[in-house]
This record gives structure tokens, C-alpha cells and sequence, in this order.
């Protein structure tokens, strides 16, 4: 059993989220530690070298036990993206990977490929891992009471005239637009929210005393964005 606590910032942290909402799962690997017998101990306490298996000047028979082997686990982020869900608890079965030998290519070039016969050493003993994982926040958050607002809300939508376009460059232009445009109100919510409900609260405003405050927070937050 053990215990181990990563800090995710920056690009893991999208990394993470990314595992979770798309590939809904990640490989997690491990090494198998070759098993130590009695003499092995013995010989280590006494500042001995370990007694060697097989027979004199062969190889020995138990060389293969001592060399590290390495599986893999799949682990479900399915309950992590339910809203709230900060945690997950699963028994997963071990694959064995392929261990990496040398071999010449066909340009004489010595390279490291994928071992296509090995001993599935975890299936074949049927090992399997219970993993527990959680994370501080949740990566689905539970949705808000207050109704967020939309970029229509904040910016008028205008209607441009359309033409024929190249599907693919123009689609990805058009999302990135829309990432860029949501994200600008946002932050300008972020930034006047206080502001946005003391004037809705406010009814002895004219209409056209509430577009000069609009149009003075508009102006503050272009200033701030691009100072």
C-alpha cells in the first residue's frame, strides 16, 4: 500500500482535465521488484555477495526473476466526470509491457523496438491493483445557481454577410473567435459584476443614463485589457 500526492498546474493540470473529459481514463504504470530470498538477506547483513543460482560457469537460474518488469493499469476517470465528483475507487488488472530489445534494421541501424515474445507475467498470475484517486476540487464543477450570462448579453451580436468559404480554416477561425469572445465576457463580468447588479436594482435611472454607465465600463475594461 502507499500514498502519492502530485501538485498539477499550468498544462498538466489541462493534461488532466483533458484525460478526464475526452480519454476518460489514463495508463498507469509499474515495476515489478525482483523477489529476495533468505540468503540474499543473510549475505547483505554479513557484507557478503549474494550466492549466485546454477551451476559453475553457466548462467544463472533464476537471472530472469532479478531482471525488472514492467505492467500497466487502466484507470476510469468515469465517475470524475459526473459534476462534484472528487474521487474514484477501483480494482484494475495488471497488462504486462513488452520489454525493449536492440535489433539491426534493414539500413544496418541498430534500434530499440518492442519484444513480441515475453512472459505476460501479470496475466498469467491474474494481478490486479486496488487505486484509490481524488483530487482537491472537482474537475466537472457542479453547476451554478445564478444563470450565467451569454457574450449576447454583454455584446451585441451583429449579422455579417456570408460568403462561400473554405469549410476547415474558416471553422477553426470561427471557434477561435468564440473562445476569445467568451472569454472577454467573462472577464468583464468578472470585473463589473457588483456594478451590473446595483444597476439592475437601480430603477430611478433613465435608459440613457444606464448606456452612459454600460459605455464607461466598456471603455475601463478596454483600457484595463490592453494596458
Amino acid at each position: 500500500m502507499g500514498t502519492a500526492r502530485a501538485v498539477k498546474e499550468g498544462y498538466e493540470l489541462l493534461e488532466l482535465e483533458e484525460a478526464v473529459k475526452y480519454d476518460h481514463g489514463c495508463w498507469i504504470r509499474f515495476m515489478k521488484y525482483p523477489s529476495v530470498t533468505p540468503e540474499v538477506v543473510d549475505a547483505g547483513a554479513k557484507g557478503k555477495a549474494p550466492p549466485a543460482k546454477g551451476g559453475k560457469g553457466g548462467p544463472a537460474a533464476g537471472a530472469d526473476e532479478n531482471k525488472p518488469c514492467f505492467g500497466k493499469a487502466w484507470l476510469s476517470f468515469s465517475d470524475l466526470t459526473k459534476p462534484g465528483a472528487t474521487w474514484t475507487k477501483q480494482r484494475v488488472y495488471l497488462q504486462t509491457c513488452p520489454p525493449m530489445v536492440k535489433k539491426t534494421n534493414e539500413e544496418g541501424i541498430e534500434v530499440e523496438v518492442e519484444d513480441t515474445t515475453y512472459e505476460k507475467v501479470f496475466e498469467d498470475a491474474k494481478t490486479y491493483v486496488h487505486i484509490k484517486f481524488s483530487v482537491n476540487q472537482p474537475i466537472v464543477p457542479v453547476a451554478a445557481d445564478q444563470k450565467q450570462p451569454t457574450p449576447a448579453d454583454i455584446i451585441p451580436v451583429k449579422q455579417f454577410v456570408t460568403w462561400p468559404y473554405s469549410k476547415d480554416p474558416c471553422d477553426d477561425f470561427g471557434k477561435q473567435v468564440t473562445l476569445a469572445v467568451e472569454s472577454l465576457a467573462k472577464e468583464f463580468f468578472n470585473m463589473f459584476k457588483n456594478q451590473m447588479l446595483q444597476l439592475q436594482k437601480d430603477t430611478t435611472l433613465t435608459e440613457k443614463e444606464l448606456d452612459e454607465k454600460f459605455d464607461d465600463m466598456k471603455k475601463e475594461f478596454f483600457y484595463e485589457i490592453n494596458t
